[in-house]
């Protein structure tokens, strides 16, 4: 499962950032690998709740983009991927073999070093 707190922690102001619904990022991804998923037997159930942030579009739909793809890609064929977003929260959960403590660590770090680099170009 992923989770992902929504609320933006305060960085430097960036024109980039407006205000966005979250759910309708959700909805267009979510129809962007509908087809891919149907492939591998997998089907989405989505509850995205009327959710708004102010964040960069781009780089939301980017992020929500990447979690999606990786539940279809590395989630068990002919499984169900739940998308539930509410106030500020979002959680990606698929069915597939867990990730080591190791392959968490890189990731959270690859994670952070993208948003230390987003706020330095802002």
């Amino acid at each position: 499962m992923t989770f992902c707190a929504l609320a933006v922690w305060p960085s430097k102001p960036c024109a980039k950032r407006k205000r966005l619904r979250v759910d309708k990022l959700i909805t267009e991804v979510v129809a962007d690998y509908t087809l891919l998923a149907k492939t591998r037997g997998i089907t989405f159930a989505v509850d995205a709740r009327p959710t708004t942030i102010r964040a960069n579009r781009d780089m939301m739909r980017h992020v929500i983009s990447n979690l999606v793809s990786n539940a279809v890609r590395h989630g068990d064929a002919g499984s169900v991927i739940k998308i539930t977003c509410y106030q500020h929260e979002l959680a990606i959960e698929n069915a597939c073999t867990p990730l080591t403590k190791q392959q968490l660590q890189h990731i959270f770090r690859s994670v952070l070093s993208h948003v230390w680099q987003r706020d330095a170009a802002c």
